[in-house]
């Protein structure tokens, strides 16, 4: 930095000098009418050195080394702690490097070998060149004294290098020009309010255009007082760091947060780590991938439990001022002891109250970490979560983009099992560049299934189709009509003909094909005949288009009974899924599961169960049977709603609540090919054929469908669910929910399906 200054210096169009007569003159005002000792000294020196004129023009360098002793003393006026041992000031001449008077402190810091200042990181940054900056320098000092203003204080932070790169040092250099004098020779200096514009514009071309220093010369002594902010230059310095994206994910960027916190704490082995709590924090190695426990031989999970936990659940520091030998102990506090670690600090980071990461502070030397250290640590805190969030952040980002690459939609309760399958595979990712993202297994799980299915509506549909088909035959049958009575246009008698022979077919019942057949020889043959007509003669355009004013414009039939069917079905469908949309949230509160549910002619849903599907749950028996519980009533309720909606549906339709028991666990498993959840294992697929075609299940000898409009129906296989379930119907009727007699029944076999059983009673509406 030296000879960059230096060259800087010598660049400088005006000449500056090294002359005492500014401070000598500051000294006579401040001195006049003194009657101390003090006073009186600065006085004879004053008058001494004035009389062998060293006050007025250049002094030389035989004048310093002549009169070295008065220049000391007239530097207590100067610096007015030159007493304190610990002063670190210095004297020179303008815009030069070396000084001609310097304090003891001083010269023990800055003039070691192997020592040199160099401008902070922070100034470098703002720094165009050192030419500028000068030039900038000059014009103020300029503005100032010609003005006749207080002398600004130039502040510059300087920065002292360890040659071993352990604790860097910063110090404030005040820069003072209050003992110089400019010759402005026949300089036209600018308006005063021109020239203050300019120079807060920072426009340094301008100011040499309008006003060049060529002439000008600037006499006097320059003072630089030094105080030392390495913490508060090291903090802000870090803040600036952790601003920049990546700052927490490139090594040397943590080895430069590294290097900073040990100036600032002044504990030259300071070692620095974090740990995150990803969403996915077993298994993650990007927890504790910037740890300085990284490498621990043992389980990762032990380092949470003997270290972390603690942290991440109090939210307070945690120390161990001095780390010891434990005879015996394999655990972490072995390992750090082994490691040379004598001190630790754990600090939490939080956001919203919440703790985020742990800031890993550890030393080699014990006491070296207390609450003393997080004290100075404290305003870093805020800035650090903020990075330390957005790292967090960009992987968790990565994470929900490959599940929504793989996966559906997941359900909260499963997601964490789909975020640690999506952080194996970016981690498989990076090692060999090509991965495969696994399925995911639960095993162990119990099922819970259950519908609530429009009955006949298949029935309800094909006579809503022949109802308005009937309509559209029977309007296009008397439009071609009143036209053949009109005009004998034979090929109007043949499609009369015709549609009067599809409408017979139709009063018989709807075949399959028959609507598409019949829609295509209405909007291919007959209508286009119609728009014939009505561009060739006005005596049928009020006939024609009554038809077409029935027809449904975006569709172009008539879709009447259609309509009041499906909005009937979509009424129905629409408040069954948002009933259990909020109740499912209230069971998840019972415990955590897997939900999903399909929309058909009505709705069914899955519930799957069990501890291999929860963190931090203990699954038990008890858990079970409230959710099959809750299942029932919950079927109750929703045959109370439906019939609730009887007066506004259009047409009038019925749902049938079904159950389907299954006591054994299952292994279900996600394939990531298919996107989909299924059941896995030839004996667990048994249950998901059950499922497929309970729907159409009839009692034993009767015949009759067992599902009823109103009927709670529950199927089941085994005596234990029978002696289960029949007491949740006492409970049911209990309740007021069920009433009359619970049937027992026997049902017919289905395809692949022996020996079902059913419970059936009358839920009160």
């Amino acid at each position: 930095m030296r000879e960059e200054a230096m060259k800087a210096y010598a660049a400088m169009p005006f000449t500056a000098e090294l002359s005492f007569e500014p401070l000598f003159r500051k000294a006579r005002s401040m001195m006049s009418g003194a009657g101390n000792s003090y006073g009186r000294e600065i006085c004879r020196i004053l008058d001494s050195m004035e009389g062998k004129g060293v006050t007025r023009g250049v002094a030389s360098a035989d004048d310093l080394q002549e009169y070295s002793e008065e220049i000391n003393f007239l530097m207590r006026l100067v610096f007015p702690d030159l007493e304190d041992m610990e002063c670190i000031c210095k004297a020179q001449a303008p815009f030069t490097h070396d000084h001609f008077f310097a304090t003891t402190r001083y010269k023990e810091m800055f003039e070691e070998p192997g020592i040199e200042l160099e401008l902070s990181e922070s100034l470098l940054m703002r720094l165009s060149d050192l030419y500028s900056e000068n030039l900038l320098f000059a014009y103020t000092m300029l503005f100032d004294i010609y003005y006749q203003l207080d002398h600004e204080m130039v502040e510059v932070i300087m920065k002292m290098p360890d040659p071993q790169q352990k604790v860097d040092r910063y110090f404030l250099a005040d820069y003072s020009f209050r003992f110089v004098d400019v010759d402005a020779g026949g300089l036209e200096i600018l308006e005063r309010e021109q020239f203050s514009r300019l120079l807060i514009m920072r426009d340094r071309e301008t100011l040499e255009r309008l006003m060049p220093l060529d002439e000008v010369c600037f006499k006097g002594v320059i003072t630089v007082s030094f105080s030392e902010v390495t913490e508060k230059e090291n903090i802000s310095q870090l803040k600036s760091d952790l601003v920049e994206n990546g700052s927490l994910r490139k090594q040397e960027s943590l080895a430069a947060i590294n290097h900073r916190l040990r100036s600032i704490l002044k504990v030259e082995d300071l070692r620095v780590g974090l740990v995150f709590r990803y969403r996915v924090t077993q298994g993650n190695r990007e927890t504790i991938e910037r740890s300085v426990l990284r490498n621990y031989p043992g389980r990762s999970a032990g380092l949470f439990e003997e270290i972390y936990d603690q942290v991440f659940k109090e939210g307070e520091p945690y120390f161990i001022p001095e780390i010891l030998q434990c005879e015996g102990d394999e655990g972490v506090v072995d390992y750090l002891y082994r490691e040379g670690v004598r001190s630790l600090g754990l600090v939490p980071l939080k956001e919203e109250g919440r703790v985020i990461a742990v800031l890993e502070l550890l030393s080699n030397t014990k006491d070296m970490i207390s609450t003393h250290s997080v004290r100075k640590l404290a305003e870093l805190f805020p800035i650090l979560s903020v990075a330390v969030r957005r790292e967090m952040n960009r992987l968790e980002s990565r994470m929900d983009r490959v599940i929504k690459e793989y996966c559906t939609a997941i359900h909260p309760s499963v997601s964490w099992r789909f975020e640690e399958a999506a952080y194996g595979f970016l981690s498989r990712e990076g090692e060999d560049g090509e991965a495969r993202f696994e399925d995911i297994i639960f095993s162990d799980v119990y099922p819970l299934y259950g519908s609530m299915d429009i009955r006949s509506s298949s029935v309800e549909r094909n006579q809503a189709i022949q109802e308005d088909l009937l309509k559209q035959l029977d309007l296009a049958s008397q439009t071609l009509g009143e036209i053949y009575r009109n005009r004998t246009i034979p090929i109007a008698d043949y499609y009369f003909a015709t549609l009067v022979r599809y409408a017979a077919a139709v009063q018989e019942g709807l075949n399959s094909g028959d609507e598409i057949n019949i829609i295509e020889f209405l909007q291919q043959r007959v209508e286009p005949f119609f728009n014939y007509l009505r561009e060739t003669s006005e005596k049928y355009t009020g006939k024609i288009d009554e038809y077409f004013k029935e027809m449904n414009p975006g569709m172009g039939v008539i879709y009447q009974r259609r309509r009041d069917y499906e909005e009937s079905v979509s009424l129905l469908n629409r408040s069954l899924t948002s009933f259990l949309d909020q109740e499912e949230v209230r069971a998840q509160k019972i415990f955590p599961h897997y939900f999903e549910k399909y929309r058909t002619d009505g709705v069914e849903y899955n519930i799957y169960v069990g501890e291999s599907m929860v963190r931090d749950f203990k699954f038990d028996d008890v858990q079970l049977k409230n959710l099959r519980v809750w299942q029932l009533i919950k079927m109750c309720e929703m045959v109370r709603l439906t019939e609730s909606l009887l007066p506004e549906l259009k047409v009038q339709l019925g749902c049938s609540p079904l159950i389907l028991v299954h006591s054994a666990p299952l292994t279900i498993l996600f394939r990531v090919d298919e996107k989909r959840f299924e059941v896995e294992g030839t004996y667990n697929i048994r249950y998901e054929i059950i499922k497929k075609r309970i729907d159409k299940s009839t009692i034993l000898g009767s015949g009759e469908r067992l599902t009823r409009p109103g009927m709670l129906s529950v199927i089941y296989t085994q005596d234990k669910e029978w002696r289960e379930y029949s007491s949740y119907f006492e409970y049911l009727a209990d309740k007021g929910l069920i009433e009359g007699e619970i049937e027992n029944l026997v049902l017919e076999d289905l395809q692949g399906v022996h020996g079902l059983r059913a419970l059936r009673a009358k839920v009160v509406l």
